[in-house]
């Protein structure tokens, strides 16, 4: 545990990063490949990563016995999430899923 907490800014930033990755996959598969069925894997992957970095923070409140910086940190990463980051990951979808339509019509 001493050494999963010693590390924790590294794992945040991490999944963090994971999460932008997979973000990523979901969009090319589901639009680019038209592999709808498998970019919801990825989805599910997402919210699979969301659950580590919320299962990081209580850690690190079990863990100190205090909410600090840290668990700021993962609540702003969550709450953008579940609120503007829906919106705004809805609004790429969309132009993704319009500008890709496009140009698959102009290369056929």
């Amino acid at each position: 545990m001493d050494l999963l907490m010693e590390y924790k800014w590294v794992l945040l930033v991490g999944a963090e990063a994971w999460f932008w990755v997979l973000s990523g996959a979901f969009l090319v598969l589901r639009y680019w490949a038209g592999l709808v069925r498998l970019s919801v894997v990825f989805l599910i992957l997402i919210v699979a990563d969301n659950l580590v970095i919320l299962g990081l923070g209580v850690l690190d409140y079990l863990y100190t016995g205090e909410f600090a910086t840290y668990q700021f940190a993962i609540a702003a990463v969550l709450l953008y999430g579940v609120t503007l980051g829906k919106r705004d990951f809805a609004r790429l979808d969309a132009y993704l899923k319009r500008k890709i339509t496009q140009r698959k019509r102009s290369v056929s």
